[in-house]
């Protein structure tokens, strides 16, 4: 119900005519005990006249209003009162009338110098209709004077927003179009036709329509406003803002503008520009909870901790009860500047309001182990897992005093079992690496066929492309998860490593891009590779090498053994690896042995000097046609041909230094 109060009169001149309506008897009482009469009306020639020449002429109207604010002598006066609906639709249509402006002349014949004859009681009671939500009544009282008046101004203008309301927005458009054919520059039937657009989305003719009504009316806050509004949602950010600062600027008590004006200055990334405005907004009603806590965030992200310190406790002084303002913003605020036994402090205070909050125990708990209170650091942390048996940093907060007192596996225990029950979102359990050169040529297997052969695999499938031709031609491929291009060929080595680097399986199965195989035998090989002691790597077919000559002393194929063997070297066509034993022993390929030769007597070397083992296994669930390595066919490496020979010498030369020194600490040890 609307409200007649001393602040409203203060920012405008409110122009009355005395009669049956009770909100206009309540405001002449407002005038007559401020001994104010400039603005009561008799009749309406009178009002016309009055409001005609305060809309005219600036000094009157300024004058006006300082003599209302003057006069005002009560501390607070407000009258609130049930009103019908139609009594402020009224004012409203009078102040219409009033704002045409027009000769005397011409105003018995009504504001829009079409004679109203016996119509204008009629319109009223439409408008009383419109007003109590019954828009079906009001359309029909309408059109009854449409039919004999289609030119009638009131009545297409009241219509149309009978229409809106109803939510007949695009006939509530046909009517407020015919309206402003007759009065173009009426800037209410214009703001009334941008709002209908605005309700069907068609923000870019809503805007048009707003802006409009503020060339006919630079005052119509309300137009700058929604025409703000309407190009906020275009993104046309510079638009909006001009009329949502203008919309400000006109009411600097309009919450709506001041807080979409913060929003564009915020997409367009001007935080600094958006917080003097947070401010006023803030400062509009300091008692506002929601204010102040976009206000604290502001100063937070503009790293204005004391500024934020400062709001957090005077909003505490306002409300007491409060956890949040009383304990949780100043406890951060103390905590992220490093004063521990203030933080605590106030991590407290929130604790003690709210003690079955998981996450102030879980925030004091945190603060005491840092301030070296690990006792009950502790008791508060269990009791924040208690509370939340979900909570992340409760759960990570005791895995870290584990970790304080050296207990390791306890600590990563604790989080596994975390993860485990409260699903915490993991990668892939096994993954797969294939290095792709090309479409393997003189193989009835290549890269296309191996994707077919792992459609069904349950992992990740990482493809690490040599070549740009392969790669467009795959690069959207569904069985592929993830992949790195190069450009150039860069060796065996590197491709291995930059598909490892990606891997998060804990088996890492490596697999040339011209092998048939069976997934059932990859689960199989992980299943040897996890349950073989010390195990780093397994393979299908075992080799063994003189560790001083590095030259192969014996070899068994797959297929012709039953049982694990545990060997030196595996081949280098297939071979899975055990990722958290190749990372905690910081294995990778040496990329100087490049582009193809020695990488599997590198690995051998690796596994020896960290005490870990390579199997061959009884698997034969494959196929594989010899590749690059037996074919004699041109290397090209970082897109310069290589010579196989010296390749392979630079290669030889490079692992018997390497076994060397590892020979020599052994002799040693």
């Amino acid at each position: 119900m609307p409200t007649v109060d001393r602040g409203l009169h203060r920012r405008g001149v409110e122009v009355i005519w005395t009669g049956r309506f009770l909100r206009a008897r309540h405001t002449f009482g407002f005038y007559k005990l401020t001994g104010l009469s400039d603005c009561v009306a008799t009749d309406i020639d009178s009002y016309v006249e009055i409001g005609g020449a305060l809309g005219r002429d600036d000094a009157r109207r300024n004058a006006q209003r300082q003599s209302i604010r003057e006069r005002s002598r009560f501390e607070a006066f407000a009258v609130s009162t049930t009103l019908s609906q139609g009594t402020e639709k009224m004012l409203a249509l009078s102040r219409i009338r009033a704002a045409s402006m027009l000769p005397r002349d011409k105003r018995r014949q009504g504001w829009t110098g079409i004679a109203m004859g016996d119509h204008t009681e009629v319109v009223n009671q439409a408008l009383a209709l419109v007003n109590a939500g019954d828009s079906e009544s009001a359309i029909t009282l309408l059109d009854s004077v449409l039919k004999t008046r289609p030119d009638h101004f009131e009545a297409l203008f009241f219509k149309g927003e009978a229409l809106r309301r109803a939510g007949a927005f695009s006939d509530a458009e046909s009517m407020f179009l015919e309206a402003a054919r007759l009065v173009p520059t009426n800037a209410e039937v214009l703001f009334r036709l941008g709002l209908a657009r605005f309700a069907e989305g068609r923000m870019a003719d809503a805007e048009k329509a707003f802006i409009a009504a503020t060339a006919c009316n630079a005052g119509h806050q309300a137009a700058w406003l929604y025409g703000g509004l309407a190009a906020l949602q275009q993104d046309h950010l510079a638009d909006a803002e001009r009329l949502l600062r203008t919309a400000s600027e006109l009411d600097p008590s309009s919450v709506s503008a001041l807080a979409n004006l913060v929003i564009c200055l915020q997409r367009q990334e001007r935080a600094g520009d958006a917080l003097p405005i947070i401010e006023q907004i803030h400062a509009l009603d300091p008692a506002n909870e929601d204010a102040a806590r976009s206000l604290f965030q502001a100063y937070v992200d503009a790293g204005a901790l004391d500024k934020a310190l400062t709001l957090a406790t005077a909003m505490a002084a306002r409300l007491p009860r409060s956890a949040w303002w009383c304990g949780a913003t100043q406890g951060w605020i103390h905590r992220t500047l490093g004063r521990l036994d203030a933080a605590a402090d106030a991590y407290r205070r929130a604790f003690a309001l709210e003690p079955n909050s998981a996450e102030h125990a879980t925030n004091l708990g945190l603060t005491l182990r840092q301030s070296g209170n690990r006792t009950e650091a502790k008791t508060l942390l269990e009791r924040a897992a208690t509370l939340n048996p979900g909570s992340l940093e409760a759960h990570f907060g005791l895995a870290n005093l584990l970790l304080d007192d050296g207990r390791l596996d306890d600590a990563e225990q604790l989080v596994e079992t975390f993860e485990a029950r409260v699903h915490f979102p993991r990668g892939a359990s096994r993954s797969v690496v294939i290095p792709i050169l090309d479409y393997s040529p003189g193989s009835s297997y290549n890269i296309r066929t191996l994707l077919d052969d792992l459609h069904d695999f349950n992992g990740e499938v990482i493809c690490i492309f040599n070549s740009e031709e392969v790669f467009e031609a795959l690069r959207q491929h569904p069985r592929i998860d993830k992949f790195s291009f190069n450009k150039h060929n860069v060796g065996v080595s590197r491709a291995w490593n930059m598909g490892i680097n990606q891997a998060e399986g804990e088996t890492i199965h490596i697999l040339n891009a011209d092998l048939h195989i069976s997934v059932p035998m990859l689960y199989r090989l992980e299943q040897w590779l996890h349950s073989l002691p010390d195990a780093l790597c397994v393979g299908v077919s075992a080799h063994w090498i003189d560790p001083v000559t590095l030259k192969e002393i014996r070899a068994i194929n797959s297929g012709t053994f039953t049982s694990p063997i545990e060997t030196d070297l595996v081949s280098g066509q297939l071979f899975s690896l055990h990722a958290k034993r190749l990372h905690d022993a910081g294995i990778t390929f040496d990329p100087r042995l490049s582009p193809y030769f020695g990488e599997e007597p590198d690995l051998a070397l690796k596994a020896r000097q960290n005490g870990l083992k390579i199997y061959a296994v009884p698997e034969t669930d494959f196929a594989h046609s010899w590749g690059i390595s037996r074919r004699d066919r041109p290397i090209f490496f970082f897109g310069r041909q290589v010579n196989r020979l010296r390749g392979t010498i630079r290669n030889e030369i490079l692992l018997h230094r390497k076994w060397n020194r590892f020979n020599l600490a052994n002799k040693k040890a």
